[in-house]
């Protein structure tokens, strides 16, 4: 099934190309969630430490650090997304939760980009409980909450919000 998704996004991709679409591809849903990394997100597992997602990420996008949360901020190219960040929160036991919030230059990329990202999310854990909204395991055994949102302005451009939250039950 991944195969299948890999072919239509690269079919829809060339088809664009040879329309005259000559957007910036290098910033698709598969790129900013990292999907060919392991884990539940960009490689990083709900619970780990945060010396693990440190390692993960890297540090040359860190732009905030607290005992509790670490901010990556992505600047990317102008054609498609202005940029984006991921905010990592921790407790005692670990990374809880996980928001990464995308800033596109207009309505018409963010639901394009949007439209992907819910692919994704379908494609890895089926059709959504909710409106764009999963209730899963993680790769690290426990429940986690997704949700897109793709109704955002922030900093009054188009957004998008994808949300990994540790479930209660």
């Amino acid at each position: 099934m991944k195969l299948f998704f890999q072919h239509l996004l690269w079919l829809a991709l060339l088809a664009s190309y040879s329309c005259g679409d000559n957007r910036d591809t290098n910033s698709s849903a598969e790129e900013l969630l990292e999907a060919e990394e392991e884990g539940d997100f960009r490689g990083v597992n709900i619970g780990d430490k945060k010396e693990d997602v440190i390692r993960q990420e890297g540090r040359d996008a860190e732009v905030y650090r607290m005992p509790d949360e670490l901010i990556y901020r992505m600047p990317l190219g102008a054609e498609k997304l202005i940029w984006y960040e991921i905010s990592y929160n921790f407790n005692e036991e670990g990374l809880y939760d996980i928001s990464l919030e995308v800033l596109a230059n207009s309505a018409d990329m963010r639901s394009s980009l949007s439209n992907e990202i819910v692919a994704y999310y379908v494609e890895k854990y089926g059709r959504p409980k909710g409106n764009k909204s999963w209730h899963v395991m993680s790769q690290s055994g426990r429940i986690v909450d997704i949700t897109v949102t793709d109704t955002l302005i922030i900093k009054k451009k188009p957004a998008i919000r994808v949300k990994y939250y540790e479930s209660s039950n």
